[in-house]
């Protein structure tokens, strides 16, 4: 959950950046890239593993030892975009550096975690604003279909612990709201129904692929009933930041972002990723199964040959 700055290295519009205010002011008191006030949830994680906060991969032009990671999100992402994760030159990069034997150690017990979904739904939301109930299914199985294939490609290169998150209340966002004109308080039951068949369709496929691939460990964090609990609580104040575009003017930003679920109209405070976080690293099976990330971190798997 979270973007980071690898879209500050990339040729895209200042739309699909956060390299300008007011985003970063909470923690790093300037813009970093990171589209909220402040810290993610991957900075909040590294925090917890006592590793350095993870840099984006572009930074470096693609040079990373990867001793402790890298991240490879950007704003805008989608399963049925090109994800564009470099795996098998991760894995190069490790056996020259580490030799095959610790390389491939690593890559087995590395975390790899997926954040995506929710903007293939609302483009199909503007393109198909009265897609049926079959129309619906068909688009969650092509999104379910790619994750699945990008979950076996990690594996066959090694990674054998996966951390997701299932698709939010997205229908509760207020862009969207604004985009369906919806009052600040009510959310959009058509665009919940889709983000509650993915979220089913997601859980029977990890299932299934736990059942096919031998060693495969996996969590799912629900996160649709995590912020729908959040965002009922706040009701009008959900959001610290109004205005049409992040840092175009007129806008008005809130004195204490911390009292929000959202900083703007598509992204979290700081202080919601911050609770997100803590619930994704030691969670409850109410909010994170079959492990939370600490759990699935100390798992120790074995070394399947492929």
């Amino acid at each position: 959950m979270g973007i980071n700055r690898n879209n500050n290295f990339r040729n895209l519009t200042i739309n699909d950046k956060a390299n300008y205010w007011p985003y970063g002011g909470t923690f790093f008191s300037s813009p970093t890239g990171r589209f909220s006030d402040g810290l993610l949830v991957p900075d909040f994680l590294a925090m917890k593993l006592k590793i350095p906060l993870w840099k984006p991969y572009l930074a470096s032009g693609g040079e990373h030892e990867f001793l402790h990671g890298a991240k490879f999100a950007g704003g805008g992402s989608a399963a049925l975009g090109d994800l564009g994760i470099p795996g098998r030159k991760v894995a190069t990069v490790l056996k020259q550096s580490l030799g095959d034997m610790e390389a491939k150690k690593l890559l087995m017990e590395a975390v790899y975690a997926f954040s995506i979904g929710t903007n293939d739904y609302a483009s199909f939301a503007k393109t198909y604003p009265f897609a049926n109930a079959t129309k619906q299914q068909e688009y969650v199985h092509m999104v379910i279909g790619k994750l699945t294939d990008v979950i076996k490609e990690i594996y066959k290169i090694g990674g054998r612990k996966f951390a997701m998150h299932n698709v939010g209340p997205w229908g509760c966002m207020p862009r969207l709201r604004q985009y369906f004109g919806l009052s600040n308080n009510k959310c959009h039951d058509g665009l919940l129904t889709i983000a509650r068949m993915h979220n089913d369709a997601l859980s029977n496929a990890a299932m299934e692929i736990e059942s096919q691939l031998a060693g495969f460990k996996y969590l799912i964090f629900d996160v649709y009933n995590s912020a729908l609990i959040r965002i009922e609580r706040f009701k009008e104040s959900i959001i610290a930041y109004r205005g049409n575009n992040c840092g175009i003017e007129p806008y008005e930003l809130c004195s204490n972002p911390n009292d929000h679920i959202f900083f703007h109209g598509a992204h979290p405070t700081e202080h919601c990723y911050k609770q997100m976080a803590r619930l994704i690293w030691e969670g409850g099976p109410n909010v994170t199964k079959p492990y939370n990330m600490k759990q699935l971190f100390a798992l120790e798997v074995k070394d399947i040959e492929n």
